[in-house]
């Protein structure tokens, strides 16, 4: 299971500031997953239990996926800064779709 995301990102540093918002939006696939059980109902006659059986797996699948989001970057030193941003993911509808926040360290040479 993979994934390729390729996104644009439009940074806006306050002058004589910390300070950088920035906004991002991009798209890409995921592949190699979805596999689903196939399941067979073995029904016995009379008042005998009833079993579901998985006689195997349908073929993995490959989804495309969408990305917006923002965030904001505090540089801590001229090369160091601190980050934090948001993004939504669209993922084969709307029962798919999902939100992600993320933090780090990011090292600018």
């Amino acid at each position: 299971m993979g994934s390729v995301l390729g996104t644009l990102t439009l940074r806006y540093p306050f002058h004589c500031s910390r300070f950088s918002p920035y906004i991002f939006g991009g798209g890409g696939v995921i592949f190699g997953g979805g596999q689903r059980p196939q399941n067979v109902l073995v029904a016995e006659p009379g008042e005998g239990f009833d079993q579901v059986v998985t006689t195997g797996h349908t073929g993995s699948t490959t989804e495309g996926i969408g990305q917006v989001g923002g965030g904001l970057e505090i540089r801590i030193t001229p090369h160091i800064g601190w980050i934090s941003d948001f993004s939504w993911n669209f993922v084969n509808g709307p029962q798919n779709n999902f939100g992600m926040a993320r933090t780090g360290v990011n090292f600018a040479f």
